[in-house]
C-alpha cells in the first residue's frame, strides 16, 4: 500500500480504538420515561378544565428543571448528587398542540430511574398545586389553574440507552476513514516532495522508464560487481532499465546519454555505473565517463583508478583519449583470464572477437579539484569533440554528469543524444523538479527519461 493507504488506514484504527476504549469504561446508563397531562381552568365557569396551551406547556416544561424540584427529590430520596447534576439527567418535552409532558431521567441503574422519576412526578405535582392551584393565588383571582396529572407511570427500558457499542463503533470508523481521506488529500496538497512515479511523471514531464526501491541502492562505497553479487534483485531492476533505453518507442534516448539530477545525493552515479555495466554484460561496446569533475564517483563504483588520469587531462589537451581510458573487467570475461584478477577491476585487454561487450572508463581525473573551474574545462566545443570520438570507437557512451544546476552540465545536455534523469522519491521537491524540466526545455532537450531511486516497489524483484 502506499502511504496514503496507511494514513487512512491508520487514522481510521486509532479512531476506532480511542471510540473503543471511551465506549467500554463507560458505565451503562438507563433511561426511565413517564407522561403527564397539563389543563387548565379559568374560575367562575362550569368547564372542568381544558387542555393547556402552548404556553402554558413551554411553561410547565421549563418549571420541571427547576432547582426545587430537584432539591425535593434529592433530600426526599437522599441522592449523592447536586442540583446541577440531576437536572442535567431529567429532561424534559412536548409536542406543539398537545397538552402532554414527556419526562424522562437517566441513571446507572434500571431499577433507580424508575423510582427517581416516580418521585420527580410526585414533587412536581405537588409544587404545581402549590403554586399554580386553586388555592395559590388571592381569593377571586382572575388566573387560570393549572393542574397536572400523571398518565403513563414511570418505567424503565429494559436495554441501556448508552453505551451503544456497534452504532458507536460503526460512526467511529466512518469517522476515521472521513479524517484519514480529509488528512491524505491535505498531506498531497502541502507535500513538495516526488512521492510516486506519477508525481516523477507529472513534475518532469518525462516518463519513468526504472525504479530503485531503496534496497537496492547499495552501498555508497560498494563497487557495481559487489552490489550486484551481494543483491541479485539489483541485476534484474537495472535490466528494466536497460531494456526500456534499448527498446522504448518512440522516445528512444540514443547512443550517448548523459546521467544527471536535479540535486546531489539522488543516486546518479550508481544508476549510471550499473547501467554502463549492464549493457557492456549484455554486448556492448560502452564507455562510461565521469563528468562531475567537482564530486567524482563513477571510478569508484566501477573500479578504476582516479589517478591514472582522466576527463580534465583529456579537455586541457594533456592526456589523449585512448591513453586515459581504463578498461572494466567484466564477469562475463573473467574465465578467459590468466592472471586471476577479480571481476571489475580493470583490465587492458582488448575486446574479443565472438563480440562479448566491452566497457571502458574515462574517470574524472586527478586534477579535478586543481584551480581550474570545472565549468571553464567542460565547453560545449571539447565535448562535442569527444562525443563524436567516442561514437567512432562505442556503441555507448554513458555521461555521469554534474546536477543541473551546475553551469558544466549544460553542454553535456545539449551534445548528448538523450538525457536520463535521476531523482529520488522523498527528497526531490516539485520545485527542483520543475526547475530541472524548464531547465532541459530551455536547452533544447527532445529526449528525456526519468529513473526514480528509493521509490515504493511496484514489482516483485524476487521474480526469476
Amino acid at each position: 500500500m502506499n502511504r496514503n493507504a496507511w494514513l487512512i488506514l491508520g487514522v481510521t484504527a486509532v479512531t476506532v480504538a480511542a471510540a473503543a476504549a471511551l465506549t467500554f469504561t463507560r458505565d451503562k446508563m438507563y433511561q426511565a420515561s413517564m407522561t403527564m397531562t397539563v389543563k387548565q381552568s379559568n374560575p367562575g365557569r362550569d368547564a372542568t378544565g381544558e387542555l393547556a396551551d402552548t404556553e402554558l406547556m413551554q411553561t410547565v416544561s421549563q418549571l420541571l428543571k427547576s432547582q426545587i424540584v430537584a432539591d425535593r427529590v434529592i433530600e426526599n430520596l437522599g441522592l449523592d448528587t447536586t442540583p446541577s447534576k440531576f437536572l442535567k439527567r431529567l429532561n424534559s418535552s412536548y409536542t406543539p398542540g398537545s397538552s402532554v409532558l414527556d419526562i424522562t431521567f437517566d441513571s446507572k441503574s434500571r431499577s433507580s430511574a424508575a423510582a427517581t422519576l416516580g418521585e420527580v412526578g410526585d414533587v412536581y405535582d405537588q409544587l404545581v398545586e402549590e403554586k399554580l392551584g386553586p388555592d395559590a393565588g388571592p381569593p377571586n383571582s382572575a388566573l387560570p389553574e393549572v393542574d397536572v396529572e400523571e398518565f403513563d407511570p414511570p418505567h424503565a427500558a429494559a436495554e441501556a440507552i448508552s453505551p451503544k457499542p456497534v452504532r458507536t463503533l460503526a460512526f467511529a470508523g466512518v469517522l476515521g476513514l472521513a479524517l484519514g481521506i480529509g488528512l491524505a488529500f491535505l498531506r498531497e496538497g502541502l507535500d513538495e516532495k516526488v512521492r510516486s512515479r506519477g508525481d516523477a511523471e507529472q513534475w518532469f514531464g518525462a516518463p519513468v522508464i526504472a525504479t530503485l526501491p531503496r534496497r537496492l541502492r547499495g552501498g555508497r562505497k560498494a563497487t557495481v560487481v559487489e552490489s550486484r553479487s551481494a543483491n541479485p534483485a539489483l541485476v534484474s531492476a537495472i535490466e528494466v532499465l536497460r531494456a526500456n533505453l534499448l527498446y522504448s518507442r518512440p522516445q528512444a534516448l540514443g547512443r550517448s546519454l548523459l546521467v544527471t539530477s536535479p540535486m546531489p545525493q539522488e543516486g546518479k552515479s550508481f544508476v549510471a555505473a550499473n547501467l554502463a555495466f549492464a549493457l557492456a554484460s549484455s554486448g556492448e561496446d560502452v564507455i562510461g565517463i565521469d563528468a562531475d569533475l567537482r564530486r567524482p564517483a563513477l571510478h569508484r563504483y566501477l573500479g578504476a583508478d582516479l589517478e591514472k588520469g582522466g576527463l580534465s587531462e583529456v579537455f586541457s589537451g594533456r592526456l589523449e583519449v585512448e591513453q586515459a581510458l581504463q578498461q572494466i573487467w567484466l564477469p562475463e570475461t573473467a574465465a578467459q583470464s590468466q592472471d586471476g584478477r577479480e571481476p571489475g577491476r580493470t583490465q587492458p585487454r582488448e575486446r574479443s572477437a565472438n563480440g562479448e561487450g566491452r566497457l571502458r572508463v574515462l574517470t574524472a581525473g586527478p586534477r579535478s579539484g586543481a584551480s581550474r573551474d570545472p565549468a571553464t574545462i567542460v565547453s560545449g566545443e571539447r565535448v562535442e569533440e569527444l562525443i563524436e570520438y567516442l561514437r567512432a570507437n562505442a556503441s555507448f557512451v554513458i555521461f555521469d554528469g554534474p546536477p543541473l544546476f551546475v553551469a558544466e552540465a549544460f553542454p553535456l545536455a545539449i551534445q548528448s543524444d538523450g538525457v536520463l534523469l535521476v531523482a529520488r522519491q522523498g527528497k526531490t521537491t516539485r520545485e527542483k523538479a520543475l526547475s530541472a524540466q524548464s531547465t532541459l526545455a530551455g536547452l533544447g532537450v527532445e529526449h528525456l527519461a526519468v529513473v526514480l531511486t528509493d521509490s515504493d516497489p511496484i514489482d516483485d524483484y524476487r521474480y526469476r
